[in-house]
């Protein structure tokens, strides 16, 4: 099978894995005959990918990071928490170390931790799903450090709770459209304090905990808040969960802005490398990190749509894929294969 998105999509093709809405509710069952109207109700659901049969790929394995069924429970334990946090000024910590946990337990059973992020934002909504995706992010690149069991889970638990902040901070602010004003952006930035306050109040957590929720928007050159710590002053966790948070939000998309692709998420990262974020670490996190799946269907800078073949895990946004159909849409007759990694000129779109 392909993994393909729903940008490509074309009546005829035939689905390989079922299709929920953010509900849980099937949109579409295994072995149905995509129409027009089916890509159009796709899209209205925001998904972005679905898998589709393809001749002679069958047998393509696709890795995900966790089970779509463990991630739609965690989101709606978020969801449910996060409102009951607001309402009452309780937070279930414990139960959100429970959610942490399943997540742990699942990234530690994969061996190849060259894992397969494509699946990680099918669909959902951003405030919650982020949450839980963040934390997914941070989880892996904890373990691909070797950093052990205990403080792995600490650091779950501060990923998935960085944001709790703005539960008290006006949803105007946070959801506007347009430029925030100087004391609009001060109010935002509150968020961080805010949030590691209430945790601190409300329950006894790590210091690892409070560290993540209070200093995850710290830049490595001490442009953050709100300390200004630079470099090695900011807890390593916290630097760890910067990537994770800004990678996700670059390509999720928001009231106020549209999302990005993976390869242009990880190209920024780079860019901002030792000033906004920790170099060593972000080197990590992208050796790590693959985002197109084996079979997935990509469309390349020259109008060509290619299948991805294998990962390049020193260049993730260039890997090597087999030409399917040329830029007039039509199936390439000769086997055709392209590294992008060698081909500069062509890039995925």
């Amino acid at each position: 099978m392909l993994e393909v998105s729903c940008d490509i999509l074309k009546p005829g093709m035939k689905l390989a894995k079922p299709v929920y809405n953010l509900s849980g509710l099937l949109l579409m069952k295994d072995g149905d005959m995509i129409y027009s109207q089916n890509i159009d109700q796709l899209k209205t659901n925001r998904v972005d990918k679905i898998f589709i049969q393809w001749p002679n790929l069958e047998s393509v394995e696709v890795v995900s990071v966790i089970k779509d069924e463990t991630r739609n429970k965690a989101i709606d334990f978020v969801r449910t928490s996060m409102t009951n946090t607001y309402q009452s000024h309780i937070l279930e910590i414990e139960s959100m170390r429970t959610q942490v946990e399943t997540i742990l337990n699942e990234i530690l059973s994969h061996d190849d931790m060259l894992l397969n992020l494509t699946n990680l934002r099918a669909i959902d909504d951003y405030t919650f799903g982020h949450s839980v995706n963040v934390c997914v992010l941070t989880l892996i690149l904890g373990t691909t450090m070797g950093i052990e069991e205990k403080s792995l889970k600490d650091l779950g638990l501060g990923a998935i709770i960085h944001d709790i902040g703005k539960l008290f901070v006006n949803q105007e602010v946070l959801n506007k459209k347009g430029t925030l004003e100087q004391k609009e952006y001060d109010e935002m930035k509150q968020h961080a304090t805010l949030g590691a306050a209430l945790v601190n109040n409300l329950n006894e957590v790590s210091e690892q905990v409070l560290d993540v929720i209070r200093y995850h928007h710290e830049w490595y050159n001490g442009a953050g808040y709100p300390s200004g710590l630079a470099g090695e002053e900011i807890p390593m966790a916290a630097r760890m969960v910067a990537i994770c948070d800004v990678y996700d939000a670059l390509t999720s998309d928001r009231v106020y802005k549209k999302k990005i692709s993976p390869q242009q998420a990880l190209e920024y990262l780079i860019c901002m490398g030792d000033r906004q974020f920790d170099f060593r670490l972000l080197k990590q996190f992208i050796k790590h990190i693959r985002i197109y799946s084996s079979g997935m269907m990509v469309r390349l800078s020259t109008g060509e749509e290619a299948s991805v073949l294998s990962n390049n895990a020193n260049w993730p946004t260039r890997p090597l894929v087999q030409v399917t159909t040329d830029s007039w849409g039509k199936p390439v007759k000769e086997y055709k294969v392209v590294d992008l990694s060698r081909n500069l000129g062509v890039e995925i779109i």
